[in-house]
Protein backbone atom coordinates (compact mmCIF):
# COMPACT_ATOMS: atom_id res chain seq x y z
CA UNK A 1 0.00 0.00 0.00
CA UNK A 2 1.22 3.57 -0.79
CA UNK A 3 0.94 6.61 2.05
CA UNK A 4 -2.07 8.00 0.80
CA UNK A 5 -4.55 4.58 1.31
CA UNK A 6 -2.34 3.89 5.03
CA UNK A 7 -4.00 7.50 5.88
CA UNK A 8 -6.93 7.23 4.83
CA UNK A 9 -7.70 3.67 6.75
CA UNK A 10 -5.96 5.09 9.74
CA UNK A 11 -8.25 8.44 9.28
CA UNK A 12 -11.07 5.51 9.29
CA UNK A 13 -9.99 3.64 11.67
CA UNK A 14 -9.76 6.24 14.28
CA UNK A 15 -12.86 7.52 13.41
CA UNK A 16 -14.73 4.87 14.19
CA UNK A 17 -12.93 4.22 17.30
CA UNK A 18 -14.09 7.60 18.51
CA UNK A 19 -17.31 7.19 17.87
CA UNK A 20 -17.15 4.01 19.84
CA UNK A 21 -15.50 5.39 22.18
CA UNK A 22 -18.42 8.07 23.17
CA UNK A 23 -21.22 5.52 22.30
CA UNK A 24 -19.68 3.17 24.99
CA UNK A 25 -18.03 5.60 27.28
CA UNK A 26 -14.46 4.45 26.66
CA UNK A 27 -15.31 0.49 27.49
CA UNK A 28 -13.88 -1.16 30.22
CA UNK A 29 -10.72 -3.67 30.59
CA UNK A 30 -11.76 -7.37 30.66
CA UNK A 31 -10.41 -10.38 32.85
CA UNK A 32 -7.81 -11.61 30.82
CA UNK A 33 -6.72 -7.83 29.78
CA UNK A 34 -6.45 -7.28 33.06
CA UNK A 35 -4.01 -9.94 33.78
CA UNK A 36 -2.45 -8.67 31.25
CA UNK A 37 -1.98 -5.45 32.41
CA UNK A 38 -0.93 -7.17 36.01
CA UNK A 39 1.91 -9.61 34.24
CA UNK A 40 3.21 -6.62 32.02
CA UNK A 41 3.36 -4.57 35.66
CA UNK A 42 5.38 -7.72 37.19
CA UNK A 43 7.47 -7.70 34.60
CA UNK A 44 8.69 -4.04 34.34
CA UNK A 45 9.39 -4.14 37.97
CA UNK A 46 11.74 -7.46 37.86
CA UNK A 47 9.33 -10.21 39.18
CA UNK A 48 7.62 -13.29 37.28
CA UNK A 49 4.69 -12.94 36.15
CA UNK A 50 2.09 -14.97 37.99
CA UNK A 51 0.76 -17.30 35.26
CA UNK A 52 -0.53 -20.07 37.79
CA UNK A 53 -2.57 -18.75 39.67
CA UNK A 54 -6.40 -20.24 40.33
CA UNK A 55 -8.87 -19.25 36.78
CA UNK A 56 -6.00 -17.23 35.43
CA UNK A 57 -6.53 -16.76 31.91
CA UNK A 58 -4.29 -18.53 28.83
CA UNK A 59 -1.34 -16.07 29.10
CA UNK A 60 -0.86 -15.19 25.47
CA UNK A 61 2.28 -13.23 24.98
CA UNK A 62 1.09 -10.08 23.16
CA UNK A 63 -0.96 -9.65 25.89
CA UNK A 64 2.19 -9.45 28.13
CA UNK A 65 3.80 -7.26 26.10
CA UNK A 66 1.06 -5.13 25.76
CA UNK A 67 1.13 -4.92 29.29
CA UNK A 68 4.64 -4.09 29.54
CA UNK A 69 4.69 -1.43 27.02
CA UNK A 70 1.64 0.49 28.92
CA UNK A 71 3.25 -0.09 32.69
CA UNK A 72 5.11 3.53 32.49
CA UNK A 73 1.84 4.86 31.99
CA UNK A 74 0.82 4.10 35.62
CA UNK A 75 -2.79 4.53 36.50
CA UNK A 76 -3.45 5.54 32.92
CA UNK A 77 -2.33 1.87 31.85
CA UNK A 78 -6.00 0.69 31.43
CA UNK A 79 -6.87 3.89 29.52
CA UNK A 80 -4.22 3.16 27.54
CA UNK A 81 -5.70 -0.02 26.53
CA UNK A 82 -9.02 0.81 26.59
CA UNK A 83 -7.87 3.16 23.74
CA UNK A 84 -5.99 0.53 22.04
CA UNK A 85 -8.46 -1.91 21.79
CA UNK A 86 -11.74 0.92 20.82
CA UNK A 87 -8.89 1.52 17.48
CA UNK A 88 -8.78 -2.45 17.17
CA UNK A 89 -12.44 -2.52 16.62
CA UNK A 90 -11.88 0.53 14.18
CA UNK A 91 -9.64 -1.47 12.31
CA UNK A 92 -11.12 -4.43 12.22
CA UNK A 93 -14.36 -2.50 10.39
CA UNK A 94 -11.79 -1.04 8.01
CA UNK A 95 -10.32 -4.28 7.15
CA UNK A 96 -13.74 -5.77 6.85
CA UNK A 97 -14.45 -2.80 4.25
CA UNK A 98 -11.55 -3.42 2.52
CA UNK A 99 -11.90 -7.11 1.37
CA UNK A 100 -15.97 -6.90 1.14
CA UNK A 101 -15.30 -4.17 -1.40
CA UNK A 102 -12.76 -6.19 -3.43
CA UNK A 103 -15.29 -8.94 -3.98
CA UNK A 104 -18.47 -6.64 -4.21
CA UNK A 105 -17.42 -2.79 -4.37
CA UNK A 106 -17.49 0.01 -2.14
CA UNK A 107 -21.21 -0.63 -1.66
CA UNK A 108 -20.34 -4.25 -0.16
CA UNK A 109 -17.11 -2.43 1.94
CA UNK A 110 -19.94 0.01 3.61
CA UNK A 111 -22.21 -2.86 4.31
CA UNK A 112 -19.81 -5.36 5.87
CA UNK A 113 -18.35 -2.58 8.01
CA UNK A 114 -21.76 -2.35 9.08
CA UNK A 115 -22.80 -5.32 10.31
CA UNK A 116 -19.37 -6.08 11.77
CA UNK A 117 -19.95 -2.65 14.12
CA UNK A 118 -23.58 -3.85 14.95
CA UNK A 119 -22.97 -7.43 15.60
CA UNK A 120 -23.70 -6.82 19.65
CA UNK A 121 -20.89 -9.78 20.27
CA UNK A 122 -17.78 -8.27 18.56
CA UNK A 123 -19.16 -4.68 19.91
CA UNK A 124 -18.92 -6.88 23.78
CA UNK A 125 -15.43 -7.68 22.97
CA UNK A 126 -14.01 -4.97 21.20
CA UNK A 127 -15.08 -2.93 23.68
CA UNK A 128 -14.02 -4.67 26.66
CA UNK A 129 -10.52 -5.00 25.52
CA UNK A 130 -10.53 -8.68 23.81
CA UNK A 131 -7.36 -9.21 21.92
CA UNK A 132 -8.96 -11.68 19.72
CA UNK A 133 -10.29 -8.90 17.59
CA UNK A 134 -7.22 -7.84 16.91
CA UNK A 135 -6.24 -11.63 15.96
CA UNK A 136 -9.37 -11.10 13.22
CA UNK A 137 -8.69 -7.99 12.34
CA UNK A 138 -4.84 -9.19 11.35
CA UNK A 139 -6.03 -12.44 9.46
CA UNK A 140 -8.21 -10.42 7.13
CA UNK A 141 -5.38 -7.62 6.67
CA UNK A 142 -3.20 -10.78 5.66
CA UNK A 143 -6.29 -12.11 3.19
CA UNK A 144 -6.09 -8.91 1.32
CA UNK A 145 -2.42 -9.00 1.22
CA UNK A 146 -2.13 -12.17 -0.54
CA UNK A 147 -5.25 -11.22 -2.80
CA UNK A 148 -3.63 -8.17 -3.78
CA UNK A 149 0.03 -9.86 -4.31
CA UNK A 150 1.62 -7.54 -2.16
CA UNK A 151 5.56 -8.56 -1.13
CA UNK A 152 5.13 -11.50 1.25
CA UNK A 153 6.17 -10.04 4.19
CA UNK A 154 3.43 -8.27 4.82
CA UNK A 155 0.70 -11.20 4.96
CA UNK A 156 3.70 -13.20 6.76
CA UNK A 157 3.98 -10.18 9.42
CA UNK A 158 0.28 -9.53 10.07
CA UNK A 159 -0.08 -13.55 10.85
CA UNK A 160 3.41 -13.39 12.94
CA UNK A 161 1.76 -10.98 15.27
CA UNK A 162 -1.65 -12.50 14.80
CA UNK A 163 0.49 -15.93 16.48
CA UNK A 164 1.14 -14.10 19.35
CA UNK A 165 -2.55 -13.87 20.34
CA UNK A 166 -4.54 -17.03 19.18
CA UNK A 167 -3.04 -20.60 18.01
CA UNK A 168 -5.41 -20.32 14.70
CA UNK A 169 -2.38 -17.81 13.38
CA UNK A 170 0.02 -20.86 13.53
CA UNK A 171 -2.47 -22.95 11.19
CA UNK A 172 -2.69 -19.61 8.83
CA UNK A 173 0.39 -18.67 8.83
CA UNK A 174 1.60 -22.37 7.86
CA UNK A 175 -0.57 -22.27 4.65
CA UNK A 176 0.44 -19.29 3.73
CA UNK A 177 3.98 -20.56 3.26
CA UNK A 178 2.46 -23.75 1.57
CA UNK A 179 0.94 -21.42 -0.77
CA UNK A 180 4.44 -19.78 -1.30
CA UNK A 181 6.48 -22.79 -1.81
CA UNK A 182 3.62 -23.73 -4.83
CA UNK A 183 3.32 -20.70 -6.33
CA UNK A 184 7.40 -20.20 -6.40
CA UNK A 185 8.77 -23.77 -5.15
CA UNK A 186 10.64 -22.50 -1.70
CA UNK A 187 9.75 -20.20 0.78
CA UNK A 188 12.46 -17.31 1.41
CA UNK A 189 13.88 -18.07 4.91
CA UNK A 190 13.06 -14.77 6.61
CA UNK A 191 9.48 -15.56 5.84
CA UNK A 192 10.18 -19.24 7.44
CA UNK A 193 11.86 -17.67 10.28
CA UNK A 194 8.99 -15.36 10.50
CA UNK A 195 6.02 -17.92 10.31
CA UNK A 196 7.53 -19.62 12.81
CA UNK A 197 8.47 -16.84 15.43
CA UNK A 198 4.98 -16.69 17.42
CA UNK A 199 5.49 -20.56 17.81
CA UNK A 200 8.82 -20.27 19.59
CA UNK A 201 7.51 -17.20 21.72
CA UNK A 202 4.67 -18.80 22.95
CA UNK A 203 6.49 -21.63 23.92
CA UNK A 204 9.68 -20.32 25.10
CA UNK A 205 7.56 -17.89 27.48
CA UNK A 206 5.52 -20.74 28.99
CA UNK A 207 8.67 -22.85 29.59
CA UNK A 208 10.49 -19.77 31.46
CA UNK A 209 7.49 -18.62 33.44
CA UNK A 210 6.25 -22.20 34.59
CA UNK A 211 9.03 -24.52 33.72
CA UNK A 212 6.41 -26.18 31.34
CA UNK A 213 6.42 -25.25 27.65
CA UNK A 214 2.76 -26.56 26.90
CA UNK A 215 1.40 -24.66 30.39
CA UNK A 216 -0.76 -22.57 27.86
CA UNK A 217 -2.66 -25.49 26.47
CA UNK A 218 -2.82 -27.41 30.29
CA UNK A 219 -3.68 -24.52 31.76
CA UNK A 220 -6.37 -23.90 29.40
CA UNK A 221 -7.69 -27.31 29.99
CA UNK A 222 -7.81 -27.23 33.33
CA UNK A 223 -10.14 -24.09 33.69
CA UNK A 224 -12.02 -25.73 31.45
CA UNK A 225 -12.72 -28.12 33.41
CA UNK A 226 -13.41 -26.13 36.47
CA UNK A 227 -15.39 -23.61 34.64
CA UNK A 228 -17.27 -25.90 33.12
CA UNK A 229 -16.87 -24.65 30.01
CA UNK A 230 -18.18 -27.04 26.49
CA UNK A 231 -15.63 -28.92 24.66
CA UNK A 232 -15.06 -31.89 22.63
CA UNK A 233 -16.42 -33.04 19.31
CA UNK A 234 -20.14 -33.12 20.95
CA UNK A 235 -19.74 -29.32 21.84
CA UNK A 236 -18.08 -28.71 18.32
CA UNK A 237 -20.75 -29.70 16.56
CA UNK A 238 -23.74 -28.35 19.00
CA UNK A 239 -22.57 -25.46 20.17
CA UNK A 240 -20.20 -23.58 17.50
CA UNK A 241 -22.97 -23.30 14.65
CA UNK A 242 -24.80 -21.65 17.53
CA UNK A 243 -22.22 -19.21 18.67
CA UNK A 244 -21.33 -17.97 14.90
CA UNK A 245 -25.22 -17.68 14.47
CA UNK A 246 -25.51 -15.25 17.49
CA UNK A 247 -22.36 -13.25 16.09
CA UNK A 248 -23.82 -12.82 12.32
CA UNK A 249 -27.20 -13.27 13.25
CA UNK A 250 -30.21 -13.87 10.96
CA UNK A 251 -29.91 -11.61 8.21
CA UNK A 252 -25.80 -13.07 7.10
CA UNK A 253 -27.00 -16.62 7.43
CA UNK A 254 -29.32 -16.23 5.20
CA UNK A 255 -27.09 -14.65 2.98
CA UNK A 256 -25.00 -17.54 2.91
CA UNK A 257 -27.05 -19.24 0.28
CA UNK A 258 -26.69 -16.12 -2.07
CA UNK A 259 -22.99 -16.14 -1.46
CA UNK A 260 -22.82 -20.00 -2.88
CA UNK A 261 -24.54 -19.09 -5.79
CA UNK A 262 -22.94 -15.98 -6.88
CA UNK A 263 -19.52 -15.81 -6.10
CA UNK A 264 -17.97 -19.27 -6.64
CA UNK A 265 -19.16 -18.59 -10.67
CA UNK A 266 -17.20 -19.35 -12.93
CA UNK A 267 -14.31 -19.69 -10.50
CA UNK A 268 -14.14 -17.45 -7.57
CA UNK A 269 -11.89 -14.20 -7.69
CA UNK A 270 -8.69 -14.36 -5.65
CA UNK A 271 -10.05 -12.03 -2.69
CA UNK A 272 -12.96 -14.27 -2.59
CA UNK A 273 -10.53 -17.14 -2.62
CA UNK A 274 -8.07 -15.65 -0.39
CA UNK A 275 -11.05 -15.45 1.80
CA UNK A 276 -13.07 -18.69 1.67
CA UNK A 277 -9.54 -20.29 2.04
CA UNK A 278 -9.13 -18.33 5.37
CA UNK A 279 -12.34 -19.58 6.70
CA UNK A 280 -11.62 -22.73 6.27
CA UNK A 281 -8.24 -22.97 8.11
CA UNK A 282 -9.56 -21.23 10.40
CA UNK A 283 -12.45 -23.33 11.26
CA UNK A 284 -10.37 -26.79 10.90
CA UNK A 285 -7.54 -25.52 13.41
CA UNK A 286 -10.02 -24.40 16.02
CA UNK A 287 -11.51 -27.68 15.67
CA UNK A 288 -8.72 -29.32 16.43
CA UNK A 289 -7.83 -26.79 19.47
CA UNK A 290 -11.43 -27.90 20.98
CA UNK A 291 -10.22 -31.67 20.34
CA UNK A 292 -7.05 -30.71 22.00
CA UNK A 293 -9.10 -29.38 25.33
CA UNK A 294 -10.01 -25.65 24.81
CA UNK A 295 -13.60 -24.25 24.95
CA UNK A 296 -16.52 -23.25 22.47
CA UNK A 297 -16.85 -20.09 22.81
CA UNK A 298 -17.62 -17.41 20.77
CA UNK A 299 -15.00 -14.90 20.84
CA UNK A 300 -12.60 -17.73 19.49
CA UNK A 301 -15.35 -18.18 16.57
CA UNK A 302 -15.10 -14.51 15.78
CA UNK A 303 -12.42 -15.22 12.52
CA UNK A 304 -15.35 -17.44 10.79
CA UNK A 305 -17.64 -15.39 11.74
CA UNK A 306 -16.63 -12.55 10.13
CA UNK A 307 -15.13 -14.13 7.36
CA UNK A 308 -19.09 -15.21 6.40
CA UNK A 309 -19.96 -11.46 7.18
CA UNK A 310 -17.55 -9.95 4.48
CA UNK A 311 -18.35 -12.70 2.10
CA UNK A 312 -22.19 -12.58 2.23
CA UNK A 313 -21.53 -8.28 2.12
CA UNK A 314 -19.84 -8.90 -1.44
CA UNK A 315 -22.29 -11.49 -3.42
CA UNK A 316 -24.40 -8.25 -1.78
CA UNK A 317 -22.91 -5.99 -4.33
CA UNK A 318 -22.59 -8.54 -6.99
CA UNK A 319 -26.43 -8.98 -7.49
CA UNK A 320 -27.90 -7.60 -10.41
CA UNK A 321 -30.94 -7.33 -12.67
CA UNK A 322 -29.55 -9.48 -15.28
CA UNK A 323 -28.77 -12.35 -12.60
CA UNK A 324 -30.63 -15.84 -12.82
CA UNK A 325 -34.41 -16.54 -10.94
CA UNK A 326 -32.34 -18.28 -8.07
CA UNK A 327 -29.93 -15.43 -7.48
CA UNK A 328 -32.76 -12.84 -6.98
CA UNK A 329 -34.83 -15.29 -4.94
CA UNK A 330 -32.07 -15.69 -2.76
CA UNK A 331 -31.47 -11.99 -2.73
CA UNK A 332 -35.28 -11.32 -2.12
CA UNK A 333 -35.00 -13.64 0.83
CA UNK A 334 -32.32 -12.00 2.64
CA UNK A 335 -34.22 -8.58 2.51
CA UNK A 336 -37.05 -10.07 3.83
CA UNK A 337 -34.95 -11.86 6.91
CA UNK A 338 -33.32 -8.22 7.01
CA UNK A 339 -36.44 -6.55 7.82
CA UNK A 340 -37.87 -9.07 10.20
CA UNK A 341 -34.99 -9.24 11.84
CA UNK A 342 -33.89 -5.36 12.40
CA UNK A 343 -36.28 -4.71 15.49
CA UNK A 344 -34.72 -7.56 17.20
CA UNK A 345 -31.29 -6.26 16.82
CA UNK A 346 -32.00 -2.92 17.57
CA UNK A 347 -33.64 -4.23 21.10
CA UNK A 348 -29.83 -5.89 21.29
CA UNK A 349 -27.73 -3.46 20.28
CA UNK A 350 -29.87 -0.78 23.11
CA UNK A 351 -29.46 -3.31 25.74
CA UNK A 352 -25.55 -4.26 24.68
CA UNK A 353 -24.51 -0.55 25.45
CA UNK A 354 -26.87 -0.04 28.70
CA UNK A 355 -24.91 -3.35 29.61
CA UNK A 356 -21.23 -2.38 29.03
CA UNK A 357 -21.24 1.19 30.07
CA UNK A 358 -22.48 -0.15 33.85
CA UNK A 359 -19.69 -2.47 33.32
CA UNK A 360 -17.82 0.55 32.81
CA UNK A 361 -18.31 2.12 35.90
CA UNK A 362 -18.04 -0.94 37.89
CA UNK A 363 -14.36 -1.51 36.57
CA UNK A 364 -13.47 2.11 37.41
CA UNK A 365 -15.42 1.92 40.79
CA UNK A 366 -12.97 -0.84 41.21
CA UNK A 367 -10.24 0.81 40.19
CA UNK A 368 -11.04 3.43 42.72
CA UNK A 369 -11.93 1.35 45.98
CA UNK A 370 -8.44 0.06 45.10
CA UNK A 371 -6.79 3.00 45.10
CA UNK A 372 -8.79 3.82 48.53
CA UNK A 373 -7.40 0.43 49.91
CA UNK A 374 -3.77 1.63 49.16
CA UNK A 375 -4.16 3.84 51.93
CA UNK A 376 -4.27 1.33 54.61
CA UNK A 377 -1.45 -0.92 53.57
CA UNK A 378 -0.74 -2.14 57.18
CA UNK A 379 -4.14 -3.74 56.81
CA UNK A 380 -3.82 -7.43 55.62
CA UNK A 381 -5.18 -9.72 54.09
CA UNK A 382 -6.72 -8.52 50.83
CA UNK A 383 -10.04 -10.61 50.40
CA UNK A 384 -12.36 -9.95 47.15
CA UNK A 385 -15.95 -11.29 46.33
CA UNK A 386 -14.80 -13.38 42.84
CA UNK A 387 -11.80 -13.99 41.52
CA UNK A 388 -12.03 -11.45 38.47
CA UNK A 389 -11.99 -8.54 40.53
CA UNK A 390 -7.68 -10.64 41.39
CA UNK A 391 -5.96 -9.10 38.81
CA UNK A 392 -7.52 -5.49 39.12
CA UNK A 393 -6.78 -5.34 42.91
CA UNK A 394 -3.20 -6.82 42.61
CA UNK A 395 -2.24 -4.04 39.65
CA UNK A 396 -3.92 -1.25 41.29
CA UNK A 397 -1.97 -1.83 45.04
CA UNK A 398 1.28 -3.85 43.45
CA UNK A 399 0.52 -6.78 45.13
CA UNK A 400 0.89 -10.70 44.28
CA UNK A 401 -2.29 -12.04 42.57
CA UNK A 402 -1.63 -14.83 44.55
CA UNK A 403 -1.80 -12.96 48.34
CA UNK A 404 -5.33 -11.95 47.47
CA UNK A 405 -7.76 -14.43 49.35
CA UNK A 406 -11.38 -14.78 48.03
CA UNK A 407 -14.20 -14.09 50.07
CA UNK A 408 -15.49 -16.74 52.15
CA UNK A 409 -17.18 -15.66 55.07
CA UNK A 410 -16.24 -12.97 57.65
CA UNK A 411 -12.33 -12.46 58.05
CA UNK A 412 -9.95 -10.31 59.11
CA UNK A 413 -7.84 -7.36 57.45
CA UNK A 414 -9.50 -5.40 54.38
CA UNK A 415 -12.40 -6.86 52.01
CA UNK A 416 -14.02 -5.10 49.20
CA UNK A 417 -16.92 -6.07 48.51
CA UNK A 418 -20.10 -5.37 45.86
CA UNK A 419 -22.31 -2.38 47.28
CA UNK A 420 -25.54 -4.08 45.72
CA UNK A 421 -27.08 -7.40 44.54
CA UNK A 422 -27.12 -5.60 41.19
CA UNK A 423 -23.41 -4.50 41.22
CA UNK A 424 -22.90 -8.41 42.47
CA UNK A 425 -24.75 -9.99 39.64
CA UNK A 426 -22.93 -7.64 37.06
CA UNK A 427 -19.45 -8.24 38.48
CA UNK A 428 -20.07 -12.22 38.63
CA UNK A 429 -19.71 -12.73 34.39
CA UNK A 430 -18.98 -16.41 34.63
CA UNK A 431 -22.03 -17.96 35.82
CA UNK A 432 -20.03 -20.82 36.89
CA UNK A 433 -18.17 -18.80 39.75
CA UNK A 434 -20.91 -17.01 41.82
CA UNK A 435 -19.48 -14.25 44.38
CA UNK A 436 -20.85 -15.11 47.26
CA UNK A 437 -23.70 -12.83 48.55
CA UNK A 438 -24.27 -11.08 52.08
CA UNK A 439 -22.09 -8.84 53.64
CA UNK A 440 -19.51 -8.92 56.94
CA UNK A 441 -20.60 -8.65 60.41
CA UNK A 442 -20.67 -5.54 62.26
CA UNK A 443 -17.48 -5.87 63.35
CA UNK A 444 -15.72 -4.77 60.52
CA UNK A 445 -16.12 -1.08 59.17
CA UNK A 446 -16.55 0.54 56.16
CA UNK A 447 -13.67 3.20 54.84
CA UNK A 448 -14.53 3.53 51.51
CA UNK A 449 -17.10 3.30 49.22
CA UNK A 450 -18.46 3.84 45.59
CA UNK A 451 -21.77 3.38 43.75
CA UNK A 452 -20.44 -0.21 43.29
CA UNK A 453 -18.03 -1.45 45.71
CA UNK A 454 -17.46 -0.91 49.68
CA UNK A 455 -14.39 -1.42 51.00
CA UNK A 456 -14.66 -2.46 54.81
CA UNK A 457 -11.79 -2.83 57.46
CA UNK A 458 -10.72 -4.99 60.39
CA UNK A 459 -7.36 -4.93 61.57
Amino acid sequence: MHARPIARATAAAAFVAGALWLLFDGGSVNYDAAYGLLWGDQVAHGSTPEFVVPLAPTPKPLALILGLVLTPLGDDAATGLRVFSFLTLGGLAVAAFACAAAVGGRRSGVLSACLVLTSVPLLSFGTRGYLDVLFVALALAAAWCVARDAPDHHATVALAVGGLIRPEAWALAAAHVLWIVWRDGRAPRVVLAVAASPVAAWLLCDLVVTGDPLWSLTGTRANVEALGRDTGLGALVTTAPRRIGEIVREPVLAGGVLATLLLGRPRPDRQTAALVALGAVSVVSFAGLVLAGSPVIGRYLLLPSVVLIVLVSGAVGRVGRGDGPAVLLAAAAVLGVTVLATPAQVDRLTGVRASLRAQTAIERDLEMIARAADRFDACRPITVEGHRQVPVVARELGVRATAIRLYRGPTEGLVILAATDRIRRLAALDRSVRPTAGGEPGASRPVAMTPSWVLLKRC
